[in-house]
């Protein structure tokens, strides 16, 4: 079996056209996008990463000091813990452990320029999802009207979306089943551990 997030549900789908006789199933952890499985029937990749909601406010000095810093810094705006390897991917730091520069992502410019698109899966798949999605506990905390107005916003363009999205993973690939968690992070994994564990436990006993 193989789990993957994110952008990792393009090499799902990849590795799974490749060598169906050698995978037993997939997860794919807030993965089913369109770089995963794009029959046409969905939104594109590009409907979906024009959209953008409002942004926390950044790291101060003090959220700087160190990737345990940064960490707490991550559960006060996100609401849960980061791994801090998981940040380390993300941040550069300096000889003395000062996080210093968050690294750039390229992955968004292969996921715009015209990557392989996958209509099949014929493996057992589960798609472990967010919808609607949390925008992090900062903005569910926040008392500025404008913020609550461009999350809620940004919401309600993205919901249809995904659901869309959803819809065309479900009816276009018939060995997956769709689990949609309400108020889940995109780090569905993260924020919603305990379920996506048991999501994960039933679907690898009905794979035995």
């Amino acid at each position: 079996m193989l789990a993957g997030h994110s952008i990792a549900g393009e090499e799902l789908s990849s590795i799974a056209n490749r060598h169906a006789d050698r995978v037993a199933g997939l997860v794919y952890l807030e993965a089913a996008y369109p770089y995963a499985f794009d029959n046409g029937s969905g939104p594109s990749m590009e409907q979906i990463q024009k959209l953008s909601g409002p942004q926390p406010p950044p790291p101060n000095d003090s959220d700087l000091a160190s990737f345990n810093a940064l960490q707490k810094y991550y559960l006060r705006v996100l609401g849960f813990t980061y791994p801090v390897g998981e940040l380390r991917q993300q941040w550069n730091c300096d000889a003395h452990g000062r996080v210093t520069k968050h690294r750039d992502f390229p992955g968004y410019a292969t996921i715009l320029s015209g990557m392989k698109k996958y209509t099949t899966i014929t493996v057992p798949a589960v798609a472990i999802c967010a919808i609607p999605h949390s925008q992090g506990k900062w903005v569910d905390d926040s008392t500025d009207p404008k913020t609550r107005q461009a999350a809620d916003a940004y919401s309600a363009a993205l919901a249809p979306l995904i659901a869309s999205q959803l819809n065309a993973f479900e009816t276009g690939v018939p060995t997956a089943r769709v689990v949609k968690l309400p108020g889940a992070h995109h780090y569905v994994f993260l924020s919603n551990e305990a379920e996506v564990l048991r999501e994960m436990r039933a679907f690898l006993s009905g794979l035995e």
